[in-house]
């Protein structure tokens, strides 16, 4: 259609221009149809279903609404990198502290005990001492238990020096009240410490035959382990 005529002028210019242009008359019928059609759309309300009924009429995939594909767009854009970044750090971390609390289960080989050992013979040695010499505050009722030889005689005698006991030197000729308290602050000489070795003859022959072999502790698997021969 060659003519450039878009309707708009008033009705005698319309109608002027239609008795010289003889497309604008051919089409008037067909204009008036699409006018008249337009006008019943208009005034009639659309069907509800009309889209689907469309759609189903064409064997075309039924489309989603409008809102659903911006909401859609927005969660792409915006909320699903931030989103996928949080959730793979969760994981991540929540992994990682599982993995730091996995118990290794490394196995120890058990440790292979010399034979003889001066372990046991000190532990011989210490039974081996007299009960005279321990202290009143013995303490043999419970496993782990240990026996007190630091006020014993002898421990009196390594420790009671000169040095150590400067006060008493000033009193040439103490007196004492009981023996307990001579034996806790009298300084030993020489031959009286060689007197007190042959009251533990049997300790001292088993330490220093320790002294020709290997020594080696029961091997400590637990903090809750007790080495009560420590004490000793």
């Amino acid at each position: 259609m060659e003519c450039e005529n878009l309707g708009r002028n008033s009705s005698v210019a319309l109608r002027l221009h239609m008795l010289r242009c003889r497309e604008c008359r051919t089409a008037h019928s067909a204009d008036a149809i699409l006018r008249r059609g337009i006008e019943r759309l208009k005034s009639e309300p659309a069907p509800a279903d009309g889209m689907a009924s469309a759609l189903a009429l064409f064997a075309a995939p039924t489309a989603r609404p409008a809102r659903s594909r911006w909401r859609t767009s927005v969660l792409k854009l915006r909320c699903l990198p931030a989103g996928t970044l949080t959730a793979a750090a969760a994981i991540g971390a929540v992994g990682w502290m599982n993995y730091i609390e996995i118990d290794p289960n490394i196995p120890v080989p058990a440790a292979a005990m010399p034979t003889p050992n001066a372990y046991d013979m000190l532990a011989k040695a210490v039974k081996a001492i007299p009960l005279t010499e321990k202290s009143g505050a013995i303490r043999t009722a419970s496993p782990g238990s240990y026996s007190d030889y630091s006020r014993s005689e002898i421990a009196y005698a390594l420790f009671n020096t000169p040095k150590n006991q400067a006060g008493d030197a000033k009193v040439p000729e103490r007196q004492y009240a009981s023996n307990a308290d001579r034996i806790a602050h009298h300084v030993y000489t020489l031959e009286e410490k060689e007197a007190l070795l042959p009251r533990y003859s049997e300790s001292l022959a088993l330490v220093r035959r320790s002294f020709a072999f290997r020594y080696q502790a029961p091997p400590v698997r637990s903090y809750k382990t007790l080495m009560p021969y420590l004490a000793d």
